[in-house]
């Protein structure tokens, strides 16, 4: 039998091997955030709170994806942990600041801290969001296909997530909020 080597087959490998890692990888970084969330906030609902609205638009842009039947190649496996990532920051800025409000108005008045959040980082959330997508989307100026695909989907994916962070997260933590005074 013949023994094929060279660049192209240790290329073809590689895309295998990270294509089989993807879910792994997808999952370690959504456990990793999560402990470094509930590590900073110290509170299980405002981690879960705060991942959803970094999750939900990995979930539809790959929902999309297979919907269309666009494959996935090396690019668009990774889009998924580094748009978690990137995305969850903004997330904590705001949840971190929901927190530290109400700990220094002494009140438990919650929806008072959701308000100067939403004023406060909901401005600083979505100029560091836009500066990170027009850094990616100019990967899609590329030769190289999977880099274009990284580079639109991950600013795709930014989008949605500052979507989620400005819109999704306040109205989450306001049915929080809701919860807490009916009980």
């Amino acid at each position: 039998l013949p023994i094929f080597s060279g660049l192209f087959v240790l290329l073809s490998k590689i895309v295998d091997s990270l294509l089989d890692d993807h879910l792994a990888t997808t999952l370690v970084a959504i456990g990793s955030i999560a402990g470094l969330m509930y590590i900073a906030l110290r509170n299980v609902r405002l981690v879960v709170i705060g991942m959803v609205p970094n999750l939900l638009p990995i979930f539809v842009l790959l929902g999309g994806m297979a919907w269309l039947g666009i494959s996935i190649n090396m690019g668009v496996a990774m889009i998924a942990a580094v748009s978690i990532g990137l995305s969850v920051d903004s997330s904590l800025h705001y949840l971190w600041a929901v927190v530290y409000q109400g700990q220094e108005s002494g009140s438990s008045d919650e929806s008072r801290g959701v308000d100067w959040a939403q004023q406060q980082i909901g401005t600083a959330l979505t100029y560091s969001t836009i500066a990170l997508v027009v850094g990616f989307v100019s990967l899609t100026t590329s030769q190289f296909v999977p880099t274009i695909y990284f580079g639109g989907l991950v600013s795709a994916a930014m989008l949605g997530g500052l979507f989620g962070n400005v819109i999704l997260l306040p109205a989450l933590l306001a049915l929080r909020v809701e919860s807490k005074g009916q009980t």
